[in-house]
């Protein structure tokens, strides 16, 4: 049980404070750039739980243990499909509440890339921790 707080210990106050910021406030029509810090802090937060759960198969031989590049390569997959999930759950809102926030290819594009990096940041302090 205590594992599973631990993956979810990361990501929830991300989403925890975007949701109602995104649905009952207009700071990101107004600063279109402060989504920037959650898709980062997003995709940072995810990388810690996968690597948390990661951790947690393999100690309890569910998994061998991976050679580092499969560490790495799962923990990034598994962001980026969180990521292109919340470009989805984003576009949902959008269509669900309409507002004046923009919705665009580059403005996507920039938020999956900026989910990625926080991604490969904390992988890159996950593996180092690992080894």
């Amino acid at each position: 049980m205590k594992t599973v707080i631990k993956i979810f210990l990361y990501p929830v106050p991300v989403f925890a404070v975007f949701i109602p910021l995104a649905l009952w406030s207009d700071i990101f029509i107004r600063y279109p750039w402060m989504d920037i810090p959650f898709h980062l802090a997003g995709g940072a937060s995810v990388a810690a739980s996968a690597a948390v759960m990661l951790g947690y198969l393999i100690k309890n031989r569910h998994l061998l243990k991976l050679p580092a590049a499969f560490f790495v390569l799962f923990i990034v997959g598994v962001v980026a499909i969180i990521a292109i999930g919340w470009e989805f759950f984003e576009y949902s809102l959008q269509m669900l509440f309409p507002s004046d926030m923009a919705m665009t290819l580059s403005d996507t594009l920039g938020d999956l890339a900026v989910g990625l990096l926080g991604g490969a940041v904390a992988t890159f302090f996950a593996s180092k921790r690992r080894s």
